[in-house]
């Protein structure tokens, strides 16, 4: 994942200070989401929005 976040971020402390953060849209720290197949799906989901530049909605 942090290879993922750096990828999207183009800087290793970006991707890290976000992984480590609260997420409003996620509802907790990236960080934190790992541990489920669900989580990193989120996690990997508001990466993409991130990438793309997807920020004006919520995930459904």
């Amino acid at each position: 994942m942090a290879t993922r976040a750096v990828a999207v971020f183009e800087d290793a402390n970006a991707a890290w200070r976000w992984l480590a953060a609260s997420s409003p849209v996620l509802g907790a720290r990236p960080l934190d989401l790992l541990g489920t197949t669900a989580g990193v799906a989120a996690v990997l989901d508001e990466l993409h929005r991130i990438e793309v530049g997807d920020l004006a909605r919520a995930p459904s």
